[in-house]
């Protein structure tokens, strides 16, 4: 849940809303086929609020049965390193945090944030990553990195090439 926070600018392409109530009520038909596109998953959560921590346990739950195997990786980051918060924020971990995490990492999260710093590395590496394909349907990611690698081959060749060709003196 990401109820009255707003999206940094740097999100609003990959950042989705929506109230706990009605989580189970729409989640089929908003992220259905957008879900399988994506690089990455973002769940924003307060690490303080028990409310909270269960709708995220409840969505990872609807995600997994919904999704199964075609899901991508899932990330975990407390509210208090949402980009926008400042680092002095984060006062919220109490001492069942650790508890916390290794139970949402049991449940499907790829890596959650357990601290200021490793939370606004995490949210500005994916953010960087999901700049760069969130608008890419999957046919079109994979033909955009089929052509990123043959430039790197052919970049590859036109070196080893001209290398080849340029005499060496002693």
């Amino acid at each position: 849940s990401t109820a009255g926070l707003q999206p940094p600018p740097y999100f609003e392409s990959v950042w989705w809303s929506m109230p706990p109530a009605s989580m189970h009520a729409t989640f089929g038909s908003l992220w259905s086929e957008d879900i399988r596109a994506l690089d990455a998953v973002l769940v924003l959560y307060s690490p303080s609020n028990h409310d909270e921590i269960l709708h995220v346990f409840q969505l990872l739950e609807v995600l997994h049965v919904t999704f199964q195997d075609s899901l991508p990786p899932i990330y975990g980051i407390c509210h208090t390193v949402a980009p926008e918060i400042p680092p002095h924020a984060n006062h919220h971990w109490h001492s069942h945090a650790s508890e916390t995490c290794r139970a949402l990492l049991e449940s499907g999260f790829n890596d959650v944030t357990k601290t200021e710093a490793s939370g606004l590395h995490l949210a500005l590496e994916i953010r960087m990553m999901l700049r760069k394909t969130v608008y890419l349907n999957s046919t079109a990611l994979l033909e955009h990195k089929a052509k990123q690698k043959h430039r790197r081959e052919r970049k590859t060749w036109l070196e080893t090439s001209l290398c080849s060709t340029i005499p060496t003196y002693l």
